[in-house]
């Protein structure tokens, strides 16, 4: 038997629509019900199943996150990517929960996710009187770029990855990925041994973790409340 093992929302939607009698297990992918991945967590209803990020419902924490760095928030800028579907209903509910706070929201995109077009992006953020910035996982392969940028801006950068924070990030809660790989490989496992996709549940990772760059936050002249601290999992040192 052949399957699919997509980490990327894009792709798993490519999959189902270029290869309905494909199995496919995602993991790690965020909103797989909102994005018609999937018919339900409890019924996916085709031949996609896995295991969800659950990034979608992270944004009040995150936003809780980005209180807790400027108490006086009021401009986060989002940088999102138009060609993600998971990542435009992050922008939504980003967009949807800071107008309940009074917060105004900048969108931002690079497209293509190139070097080129992100040095661009970056310029014109650079111009905005921003307190925090939320980069969702679409950059997860550069972040290592958009932290110097931070830093030289005085930006507090927020995400839903830890390995982005381990990249010259500021500060990240999200899922423990090694758990949720873990599991996306038992889902590989029942589909070989005969399972259907229709009829394994989508699961959604249990454990999650604050993870907190120190060196950033000095090379940002930060104090990191003494709360954030204790709630830690891991601190960059």
């Amino acid at each position: 038997m052949v399957l699919v093992v997509t980490t990327q929302t894009p792709a798993a939607l490519a999959l189902k629509e270029g290869a309905k009698t494909l199995p496919v297990v995602m993991i790690g992918t965020g909103q797989p019900v909102e994005t018609g991945l999937v018919q339900s967590l409890a019924r996916p209803g085709g031949t996609i199943t896995g295991v969800s990020s659950q990034v979608g419902d992270l944004e009040s924490k995150l936003l809780q996150l980005g209180r807790k760095l400027v108490p006086k928030l009021s401009r986060v800028a989002v940088l999102w990517s138009p060609s993600n579907p998971a990542s435009a209903l992050s922008l939504k509910n980003v967009q949807a929960l800071a107008a309940k706070e009074g917060i105004s929201v900048v969108p931002a995109s690079a497209p293509g996710e190139n070097p080129g077009e992100l040095e661009r992006t970056l310029s014109a953020l650079a111009r905005e009187r921003l307190d925090v910035l939320y980069v969702h996982g679409s950059y997860l392969s550069q972040a290592a770029a958009i932290g110097p940028f931070a830093v030289r801006h005085r930006l507090s950068t927020i995400s839903a990855f830890t390995s982005m924070t381990r990249d010259g990030l500021l500060i990240s809660y999200a899922p423990d990925l090694a758990n949720v790989f873990r599991r996306g490989a038992y889902y590989v496992d029942k589909i070989l041994k005969g399972a259907k996709p229709a009829d394994l549940p989508v699961e959604q990772p249990t454990k999650f973790e604050l993870v907190i760059n120190l060196k950033a936050a000095k090379a940002l002249g930060l104090i990191i409340p003494p709360s954030l601290f204790a709630r830690a999992d891991e601190v960059i040192e």
